[in-house]
């Protein structure tokens, strides 16, 4: 039985070997790929538990004030609201550290104030997602959200 599984493992290492070879994925696709393995890894990942109704329908025109969305971990607390674009929210507790948003067309650095209030005037894309790391080195990422990137709003 020990033989059958080496020879599988062989066979297998030998396999990905050569697939590696004739496809290779790009070294930055990689590069990108383990930094989100590593981020995952590493922090408190921030799940959605009050989003509004209107919030799961599909909308055309501009979109005014939205109710506040709420994300969670075991320790922490963000809350959001949308209005024209801009971003503005809270975390709480919130003793130092930093963060950013994430689009998909960037990571941009976000000033968290000692209260844990935040500000982010129109970020590079939607959907958006907040990073952030505290002080003692916990990271926390919200689930992804949408923004209105309407620049007439």
């Amino acid at each position: 039985m020990t033989d059958d599984v080496d020879r599988l493992d062989e066979l297998e290492r030998l396999v990905a070997m050569a697939y590696r070879a004739l496809d290779a994925a790009p070294d930055d696709v990689v590069d990108k790929a383990a930094d989100y393995l590593r981020w995952r890894a590493e922090g408190d990942i921030a799940f959605i538990v009050d989003e509004p109704d209107e919030a799961l329908v599909a909308v055309r025109g501009p979109v005014g004030l939205a109710a506040p969305q709420q994300f969670r971990t075991d320790r922490h607390i963000v809350e959001i609201t949308i209005d024209g674009g801009a971003i503005v929210g809270s975390i709480e507790p919130w003793e130092g550290g930093s963060a950013a948003v994430e689009t998909s067309a960037a990571l941009e650095g976000l000033e968290v104030d000692d209260d844990g209030w935040f500000h982010v005037d129109r970020p590079s894309g939607s959907p958006a997602r907040l990073r952030f790391e505290t002080v003692d080195g916990l990271r926390i990422t919200t689930s992804w959200f949408r923004v209105s990137l309407d620049r007439s709003s």
